[in-house]
């Protein structure tokens, strides 16, 4: 839902505005991400530490935008919002930490991008507290 949009027919304007710029900001890392790829003279670590670095900074961006679109909406679609929000990380919080003991007892490694999987968690969870509200 990050690059797609919200559920429903009728997209608010501030929906509208948080996807345009989580795809611009997607976008923008990818391209800087390529860009890195092509400069001579940098080390592979640092390469992949300013990978990782870019990331970063991407997924707190993007949480960012939908922190702030979740504060502009009315009371009860911003308390289910930011429930769904926060359940989805503590899952992500706690999956990480078994994945970081799996890694430290086992060498078992995990690729980061698992974590983007918590995306359609935290649809589904927010499906789930709406559908009460339905009428």
């Amino acid at each position: 839902m990050l690059l797609f949009g919200t559920f429903g027919s009728e997209v608010p304007p501030a929906s509208q505005r948080a996807d345009r710029l989580s795809r611009l900001a997607f976008v923008a890392c990818l391209v800087m991400i390529a860009a890195l790829a092509f400069m001579p003279g940098i080390e592979v670590d640092v390469h992949a530490r300013l990978e990782v670095a870019l990331l970063g900074l991407l997924f707190a961006f993007l949480a960012w935008q939908r922190w702030c679109y979740g504060n502009g909406l009315d009371e009860l679609a911003r308390r289910l919002y930011i429930e769904a929000f926060a359940i989805t990380y503590l899952i992500g919080l706690t999956l990480f930490a078994f994945f970081g003991l799996l890694h430290s007892l086992a060498g078992w490694s995990v690729d980061p991008f698992v974590f983007m999987v918590l995306e359609p968690v935290r649809a589904l969870i927010l499906v789930w507290r709406t559908r009460q509200f339905a009428a």
